[in-house]
């Protein structure tokens, strides 16, 4: 079986990533959700776990075998580095299990969801990078109602993020996802496209 071709979903809070891998599980395009599985292979992979042990104590871990976030975040408080050395534990583990998957896929078209796309090198990963993008106020109001986040704490999270506009040079088809604009139209010009690369 050939290999299927590998889409890349990405784009800041607020911008509709979901909205995109909604639309593709619809039209029957199989999308792998990183921060989902990130969260499960911390929680149930044996490799992950026990790096996530070795590197930050068994109390990482309540004594029912649940990640104690809680006790995660205290860390990462206090220690800025935390977060780098669980990044380095999970991303790799998370590019592996994406490829694993991808294998398992009968579709000809797969894709992978996630926020930091470029940044965790899953870009290298994927044959087509895709950005979805909104205006900036209209990210911001549909992270708060989401998240039930006050303003700042988007604001705080959007400002860490690569600039829409970086990810839109970065990417191979940019989808703008503003109230007014239909979004169909731009996946079926997009997917007629890469249907004919």
């Amino acid at each position: 079986m050939s290999k299927p071709l590998k889409i890349g979903i990405t784009g800041n809070i607020g911008s509709g990533k979901s909205i995109l891998s909604t639309i593709f599980r619809t039209i029957g395009i199989p999308v792998y959700d990183c921060d989902t599985e990130a969260k499960r292979l911390m929680q149930k992979d044996v490799r992950t776990r026990s790096k996530m042990m070795e590197t930050f104590g068994e109390e990482c871990y309540t004594p029912a075998g649940e990640l104690d976030r809680r006790h995660l975040a205290s860390i990462i408080f206090n220690d800025t580095s935390a977060l780098q050395k669980i990044n380095s534990i999970v991303h790799p583990r998370v590019r592996e299990d994406f490829e694993e998957w991808s294998k398992k896929q009968s579709s000809a078209i797969v894709a992978v969801e996630s926020a930091i796309l470029f940044e965790c090198g899953l870009h290298d990963s994927v044959d087509i990078a895709v950005v979805v993008y909104a205006d900036r106020e209209t990210c911001i109001a549909r992270a708060c109602r989401r998240n039930n986040a006050t303003r700042h704490e988007v604001e705080q999270r959007l400002n860490e993020q690569i600039a829409a506009e970086s990810l839109i040079t970065r990417s191979d088809y940019a989808i703008c996802n503003n109230p007014n604009t239909p979004l169909l139209p731009q996946i079926t010009t997009m997917l007629g496209k890469i249907a004919h690369k």
